[in-house]
Parts: structure tokens; C-alpha cells; sequence
């Protein structure tokens, strides 16, 4: 895997940092470069024109690693979402390894859909899960169908959730990939909108937190227009 500097060093500050990092198996060497915000890079260039030494490089990388954690975003911009009928909200496919993960994000997206007063209905679960909806939370495919037949819909929102869970070792921290999609209810097969957000937290973060997180900056890409 090749690392992109997030801006120009010097032959020599490139070898004293793969040194002190890149050769050993520690978090930074493996996200901070990719995960610090535009807005810090240029604040970092500046710093670096100034004359800050290497040490000083890394302190200012840390820090952001701290601060921000590690994510990768792919959030392109939808086309326009007409909320004239409320849109359809169907269970996440849990692609990770941890039950219900698919149902939790699922409720952390409902939240974040009436906060935002977006019109949605859920396709309805039950009550009480049995042993077979924890396995398959997606759910019968063939009962969403009809669900949808049975009420006026015009765009569809579902996804799934491809990591959710605590790494290993003593750090633990929170590490989450979900992803989203839009399609149109009576055209499924075409996508409209794609979208997914991967997270590695802190180890103070929840994973609920560290979900929501993400929701937000995927929604952020639809363009919901109220009718």
C-alpha cells in the first residue's frame, strides 16, 4: 500500500518518519495521513514554511489522528430526492460479524431522519426478534416487496453495515463501515445514490456515537427536497 503525504517533505523528513513509524505497526502510521481534514493540511503548511522541525511535523499529525480519528468517505451528490411521499426506510444488511449492528444502525438513522423532519416509514419489524431475524436481519424479501406495493412510494433508502465492532487489543477502538443507498420504488434495480463511510474512533467513542457520526456526513451528499 502506497501512502500519499498530505503535503511536500523533504528526502530526509520522509525517511526519518518512515522510520520512526512506518516500519512498526502503529495506528498513526496506518491512517493519519489519510484522515486529517483540508483545513488542517493547509494550517500544517503553514507551519512547515515557518520552519517547524520534523518532531514537530509528527506532534501536529498526532494531534489530528487524536482529535479526528481515522476515516475514509465516498459521499457523492444524489440527484434530487422529492420528499412529496415519504420515503421508504428498509433494514441494513449486517455484513459484519456482530447481531443486530443492522438493527441498531437502523434506529440511529430513524432518529436522524425525524431530527431532520424528513418523512419516512419503516418497513415494520417485530417486537420480539426471533432466532431467525437475528440471523437474517434483512429480513423476507419477498414481505419488503409487498410492504412497498401496499403504500405510495416513491424513493427507497436502505444499505448496510460492513464493520461494526471494537478492534483487538488493549486500544479497543470503535471501528464502523456503513453504507447507503437510494433507489426508486418502483425501479430497484437502478441506484440512484451510493455512499459509504468507514471510521476507526477513539477508544472513549461508543459505537453509537461513532455511527452516527458517520450517517451524518453520508446524508449530508442527498439532496431531499421537500415538496
Amino acid at each position: 500500500m502506497v501512502m500519499r503525504l498530505p503535503f511536500n517533505f523533504s528526502t530526509y523528513e520522509i525517511k526519518w518518519l518512515r522510520r520512526q513509524y512506518f516500519n512498526r505497526q502503529h495506528p498513526i502510521s496506518l491512517c493519519i495521513f489519510n484522515g486529517i481534514r483540508e483545513e488542517d493540511k493547509t494550517m500544517m503548511k503553514q507551519m512547515v514554511r515557518g520552519g517547524v522541525p520534523p518532531c514537530g511535523y509528527l506532534l501536529l499529525l498526532t494531534l489530528s489522528w487524536l482529535l479526528f480519528g481515522c476515516s475514509t468517505l465516498s459521499v457523492p451528490q444524489s440527484p434530487p430526492i422529492s420528499l412529496e411521499q415519504p420515503i421508504a426506510l428498509l433494514p441494513l444488511a449486517n455484513l459484519s460479524q456482530t447481531p443486530l449492528a443492522g438493527v441498531k444502525v437502523e434506529q440511529t438513522l430513524l432518529s436522524i431522519l425525524h431530527e431532520r423532519q424528513i418523512p419516512n416509514r419503516a418497513f415494520p419489524r417485530r417486537r420480539q426478534l426471533t432466532l431467525s431475524d437475528i440471523l437474517s436481519e434483512e429480513g423476507d424479501k419477498d414481505q419488503q416487496v409487498k410492504w412497498l406495493g401496499q403504500h405510495q412510494f416513491d424513493y427507497v433508502l436502505s444499505g448496510s453495515v460492513n464493520e461494526w465492532g471494537y478492534s483487538k487489543g488493549l486500544a479497543g477502538d470503535p471501528s464502523i463501515s456503513i453504507t447507503l443507498v437510494i433507489y426508486r420504488a418502483d425501479r430497484p434495480e437502478e441506484v440512484l445514490w451510493r455512499a459509504t463511510g468507514s471510521k476507526v474512533g477513539l477508544g472513549y467513542k461508543n459505537l453509537s456515537s461513532l455511527s452516527q457520526e458517520i450517517l451524518l456526513e453520508l446524508l449530508k451528499g442527498v439532496a431531499f427536497q421537500h415538496g
